[in-house]
């Protein structure tokens, strides 16, 4: 018998169905899903019936008098258990539709053939080796899915169905398509994804009809010609393809509005492409393209196509990047510079007191014309190395300078490696040793180079005064720049225009709608990608998006900094003001000491960058104070262990811990950092350079702490239920470590033993065996031995608890919501990703694409809309709660694409059910009403290998489009949600009640 469902049974809800049917005559039956295992002997009677629908039960076998139902014309026996085909089915001559998907069919018997009426045929999810020459009498058909299937391929008598609209080849191990396939020159829709083709036939350009035409996830590294005559088309899906460059003749397609260009191996976008005004989406992700691309792609696909014209009326190349000069201080970083660029040898010199741009022109090493390089000769000291990094980016060279006097094991060469590599990666270095007449540089380079993969070349050992080497550097300088990825990508000619008279400015900042209208006078159009493009290359600063935190805030793009070495020495005013390094503390009254020279509404911003930054926070009680974390004493306060002794002697109170491990040294700043980002959670009292002591208010307590030796960071958090204070405050970390593109791949988490100083456990590990359904391990540490709780250890559950309290259900709420808004916050880069993200689904069924959600084929998905309506829920941690329902009809790859944010979802909502009664009410029949059908498909859907980010991010992006198709006037308060910041972290929708809460930034 099947599960019941509401007290009733599978067999018992069918009968009820056939009763119906019998009383009122109606031409339709649906008894799918109904987990039967043999179809009912009482529909037999039913001969009048036109439509049956069986599918997503479990039959193995077709009863014989399923064949008197001779006036049936659709028949549904997708999802079920089917090896063979009974002969009666033969019978059935009226049929028009037969559906046989996912069923376990290896091969199909001749008399099949005899359904001469089918117009519908689905043959999808089997293992079907071979096709019967039978199909070829099928001459009606206009619809016909054969993907997911082991064919390897397809015999010529396929091409006699010229009635073919609509041709599903895709999930088939074909590797090459036949000729007659032009002949099928009525088909509208042709899918031919995830097969392994490597070329494309010509006579795919005879389907002229063709509307949609699916080549994804294939191996193709050109396209044929034949294909620029498909002038029809609206959509065409290429991605995930080796593709280098695209063919003149898409050009043609001027009907396209989908076109999906992802994850190949595009460098460059052709001008052309300007010219397709239908476009309503173009997807680029996933491929090596240029900065002023993507930055216009993120500007949205208009702003994209008006670039692309912009280049095709006039364009040059443009060779400009950046030299970052670092090293410590007194190296002889100034008089390299000099040197490479021809100048004579100054001695006694002043130092360089934080930063010196200048231009250094090379000739190109290969064609006529110069290098235009931008020269950032940066001080040495140490103390300002927590705002110079900022500067620090992949798209340089860096020439790190040092004087090999000393010894190499006491020299600070590999602290500025670290440096660089934890901020620029991929930046290639070049090691500089100075003094090269007098010194000869001992170090284990082959050991350096297998730690810091970007060491470019040799040492060179060089001597400013004498030219020793010079001409050597400057060769291999000039050859590593003009091998940028970005190196002499063309730019619109304007933009040299308007670079020179930003060059010929004399003030050394700009009121943004200002520069705005100086570069429109010398013809920029897409100033936003322009804007980028040139603080990338160092000619400006400018933040249109905000660098460190949330990119898509754009609260810093009051100004435009023309010269940035401008920028480093006003903050530098503050660092250095006597006042404010006796007391860490500058105020709004102090700005006109600090900045005598500025106008008030400058200092503001200066203030407030400060303040974005992360270098200073301001104190809560309107007193306009800020505390500069860089200004924090070095030493542990007096105050810290005392507080935090209090917890630890609790033995209460569970803890959550985590310990970081960093595979170079921890670079400066990012602890202050993190401090000022928590700083609601903290008190000037309580935090230094290295670590703070925090609390939540909610009786929970914290204690980070650096050890610089051991290159770790240690976090722990005691309290009744201190798992949603460990979750935020592991996000916050996080994401600040998430400002060095080099640590963030690199670094290991460890759980500490709950009682003892064991090294512990690697997070992952813990986190996939309690998936596993493993409740202990065993420390091997020999101090230690002893068997450890997993839900202890990552969740500070307490053992030996029949029950958990209400509390620590709640807190696991929390946790679980702060865990999801990790994974999307930084999904929400983008305009067209910003939206709720804490969701419900519910429907009926699927028609017709559920076999394919549930075996996974994402790209098999037709674009049939599927009724469904979509709840909103409030993310306040702890209190998810339905707000809103909007009816939609989502096409099938749409809803595909939703599939991790339902699964997410769902897990938070069902383990917030026991506090339905009194945090959510209206949760329990959502939550009901949707998990048990999502759960299974959803779930295989969301293994894709995919990057966390961009599953989110595509998941986000479906998401808003559908908001703005159902409720386009509610944009951006979706269900009267409002945004919010949580901790300069993550955004969340929270509803108007929840928006007054403390933690949040409106």
């Amino acid at each position: 018998m099947s599960q019941p469902r509401g007290g009733k049974s599978g067999e018992e809800i069918a009968a009820e169905r056939i009763e119906e049917v019998r009383k009122n005559g109606a031409a339709k039956l649906d008894l799918s899903e109904l987990g039967l295992g043999e179809c009912p002997a009482e529909v037999a009677d039913l001969i009048w019936l036109q439509e049956l629908d069986l599918w997503n039960n479990q039959l193995t076998a077709l009863p014989d008098w399923l064949g008197h139902l001779t006036q049936l014309q659709r028949l549904y026996l997708s999802t079920n258990q089917l090896t063979t085909l009974p002969d009666w089915l033969g019978h059935l001559t009226q049929l028009q539709r037969l559906d046989l998907s996912t069923n376990q069919l290896t091969t199909l018997p001749d008399w099949l053939g005899q359904l001469t009426q089918l117009q519908r045929l689905d043959l999808s999810n089997n293992q079907l080796t071979a096709l019967s020459d039978w199909l070829g009498q099928l001459t009606q058909l206009q619809w016909l899915d054969l993907s997911n299937n082991p064919l390897t391929a397809l015999p010529d008598w396929l091409g006699q169905l010229t009635q073919l609209q609509w041709l599903y080849l895709s999930n088939n191990p074909l590797t090459a398509l036949p000729d007659w396939l032009g002949q099928l020159t009525q088909l509208q829709w042709l899918y031919l994804s995830n097969n392994p083709l490597t070329a494309l036939p010509d006579c795919l350009g005879q389907l002229t009809q063709l509307q949609g035409l699916d080549l994804s996830n294939n191996q193709l590294t050109v396209l044929p010609d034949g294909l620029g005559q498909l002038t029809q088309l609206r959509w065409l899906y290429l991605s995930n393809n080796q593709l280098t460059a695209l063919p003149d003749w898409l050009g043609q397609l001027t009907q396209l509005r989908w076109l999906y260009l992802n994850n190949n191996q595009l460098t460059a976008l052709p001008d052309w492409l300007g010219q397709l005004t239908h476009l309503l989406e173009l997807k680029l992700s996933g491929n090596p393209l240029s900065d002023d691309l993507l930055e216009a792609a993120e500007q949205g696909i208009a702003r994209l196509l008006d670039y692309l014209r912009e280049l095709g009326e006039s364009a040059v190349e443009m060779w400009q990047a950046k030299v970052m000069l670092v090293g410590e201080g007194g190296h002889g970083k100034t008089c390299l510079l000099r040197a490479l660029k021809g100048e004579p040898f100054v001695a006694g010199h002043l130092p360089t007191p934080l930063l010196d741009v200048r231009t250094l022109s090379l000739r190109h090493p290969t064609r006529d014309g110069e290098l235009d390089l931008r020269a950032w000769d940066f001080g040495g000291q140490d103390f300002y190395f927590a705002t110079q990094q900022f500067f620090f980016t992949g798209k340089s060279i860096f020439l790190l300078v040092w004087n090999p006097r000393g010894d190499f094991q006491r020299d600070p060469l590999k602290n500025w490696l670290d440096r660089i590599y934890a901020l620029a990666p991929d930046a290639p270095v070049y090691l500089v040793a100075t003094h090269g007449d007098t010194q000869v540089p001992r170090i284990p380079l082959a050991q350096l180079k297998e730690e810091y993969p970007n060491i470019a070349g040799e040492v060179f050992s060089v001597d400013s005064k004498s030219g020793k080497n010079i001409d050597l550097l400057r060769d291999a300088l000039r050859r590593k720049a003009a091998s940028l990825p970005h190196m002499g990508v063309r730019r619109p000619t304007s933009w040299v225009r308007a670079t020179g008279a930003i060059h010929n400015h004399p003030e050394n900042y700009l009121p943004v709608e200002r520069f705005r209208e100086l570069v429109k006078e010398h013809g920029v159009r897409e100033v936003n990608t322009f804007l980028a493009q040139l603080s990338l290359s160092g000619e400006i600063t400018y933040f249109s998006k905000n660098p460190i935190y949330h990119p898509e805030t754009a609260e810093l793009n009051d100004w435009v900094i023309l010269k940035p070495a401008w920028l480093l020495q006003r903050i530098s005013d503050v660092l250095t003001d006597r006042h404010t390094q006796t007391t860490a503390v500058f105020r709004d009254q102090d700005l006109g000491t600090i900045w005598p020279n500025l106008p008030g509404y400058v200092c503001g911003f200066l203030a407030r960058l400060m303040e974005h930054f992360d270098l200073a926070y301001r104190v809560g009680d309107h007193s306009g104070r800020r505390i500069v974390v860089e200004l924090s004493p070095v030493d542990r306060p007096a105050a810290v262990l005392p507080r935090w002794s209090e917890w630890v002697a609790n033995s209460a109170f569970p803890k959550v811990a985590l310990h970081y491990k960093f595979p170079i040294a921890i670079p400066p700043g990012l602890p202050t950092w993190f401090t000022a980002r928590a700083h609601s959670y903290t008190t000037p009292e309580h935090h230094w350079r290295g670590g703070a002591f925090l609390c939540d208010g909610n009786g929970n307590a914290g204690l980070i702490e650096t050890e610089l030796d051991h290159k770790t960071v240690r976090l722990e958090v005691r309290g009744p239920v201190p798992l949603e204070f460990f979750t935020k405050l592991r996000i916050c970390f996080e994401d600040t470590v998430n400002r060095f593109p080099g640590l963030k791949q690199r670094l290991r988490e460890y759980v500490p033993c709950a009682e003892t100083g064991c090294p512990g456990f690697d997070r992952k590990t813990l986190e996939l065996e309690l998936a596993d359904g493993v409740t202990e391990i065993r420390c091997q540490a020999p101090e230690c031995r002893r068997k450890h709780r997993i839900e202890t250890l990552l969740y500070g559950l307490r053992p030996s608890r029949q029950e958990r309290t209400l509390e620590e259900i709640l807190d696991s709420v929390k946790g679980l919501q702060q865990e999801f808004h990790l994974l999307t916050a930084r999904a929400q880069s983008r305009l067209d990703s910003r939206c709720p993200s804490l969701i419900s689904l519910e429907y009926e069924r699927l028609p017709d694409i559920l076999p394919s959600v549930m075996e996974g084929w994402r790209n098999e998905l037709i674009d049939k809309p599927v009724p469904a309506r979509l709840g909103l829920y409030c993310m306040h941690p702890g209190s998810p709660h339905h707000v809103r329902s909007y009816e939609i009809q989502p096409p099938g790859r749409r809803l595909a694409e939703l599939a991790p944010l339902v699964r997410e979802a769902h897990k938070i909502l069902g383990l917030a059910l026991p506090l339905i009664g009194r945090k959510a009410p209206n949760l329990k029949d959502v939550t009901e009403g949707w998990s048990d059908k999502l759960s299974k498909p959803l779930g295989m859907l969301d293994e894709t290998g995919e990057e966390t980010q961009r599953v989110y991010g595509t998941a986000l992006v479906a998401l808003r489009q559908i908001l703005m198709e159902c409720a386009a006037e509610e944009e951006d308060r979706w269900g009267g949600l409002r945004q919010v910041l949580l901790l300069k972290s993550q955004y969340l929708w929270v509803c108007e009640e929840h928006a007054t809460h403390p933690d949040y930034q409106g």
